[in-house]
């Protein structure tokens, strides 16, 4: 059994793994809750691997780990299984390794895009030999609405719920619009784009919180995968 540890910007996400592909328990949890959480998952794993967007916290997680016996190897450039073909592989993020390397395993011989849609907004471009092409990152859902709340005198901030009506009503509901369809538009357009620069057919999946939710407004994504990015890691390689 195999603990994989998926640390994104504002909630962890944990998995036990049985073997390649597979996924046991899982857990989804806010990084102020603590480690309290994370006790269940670690009961009889002896190894872990980490992908981590965070690089502050991962001493403090592999020290925790250790003191409860469980080794752990970080996914990173140079752990990667996954060839890198951008130009600088050694910044590419953890998650986005872990997404290639789900789209390189899970489709052979067939281009995928996959887009997680979270904190932001990932475009992992896979071609059909399952090399990582490079891709595209936008701001997500809340830190756009975010970002206009901070950096204006008068927008408020809101949190979007659900899918919003592109006619705003008042000043919150035309934020929501503006930020929802503009993230569907976005989709759309480099999803399109995107696979013009691949060869054979593309294959187009989403993973993520806001994933259920795009995926229903924007016809370019064929498929959502929850926890694509711990599936992914599940290929990594085991002692």
């Amino acid at each position: 059994m195999q603990l994989l540890l998926d640390l994104g910007n504002t909630r962890a996400h944990l998995a036990r793994s049985p073997g390649p592909g597979q996924l046991g328990e899982v857990l989804h949890v806010a990084h102020a809750t603590g480690r309290a959480e994370w006790e269940a998952f670690v009961a009889g794993v002896e190894e872990a691997w980490i992908a981590s967007v965070v690089p502050a916290v991962i001493p403090e997680v592999r020290s925790w780990l250790r003191e409860r016996g469980v080794s752990s190897r970080l996914l990173d450039a140079g752990s990667s299984p996954v060839e890198l073909d951008v130009v600088t592989p050694k910044t590419v993020g953890a998650d986005r390794i872990a997404n290639a390397l789900w789209a390189a395993r899970a489709h052979p011989g067939r281009a995928t895009i996959v887009i997680d849609l979270g904190t932001a907004i990932t475009f992992e471009v896979v071609d059909a030999q399952g090399v990582f092409r490079g891709g595209a990152i936008a701001p997500g859902l809340r830190a756009q609405a975010g970002a206009l709340a901070a950096g204006t005198a008068q927008l408020p901030p809101v949190a979007i719920q659900g899918v919003p009506a592109a006619l705003g009503r008042d000043t919150p509901s035309s934020i929501a619009a503006g930020v929802f369809w503009g993230v569907v538009g976005l989709v759309e357009t480099l999803t399109r784009r995107l696979t013009d620069q691949l060869e054979g057919p593309v294959g187009v999946v989403a993973t993520g919180g806001d994933a259920v939710r795009i995926a229903d407004a924007c016809p370019a994504i064929e498929e959502v995968v929850p926890d694509l990015t711990l599936v992914g890691m599940s290929f990594l390689e085991r002692s």
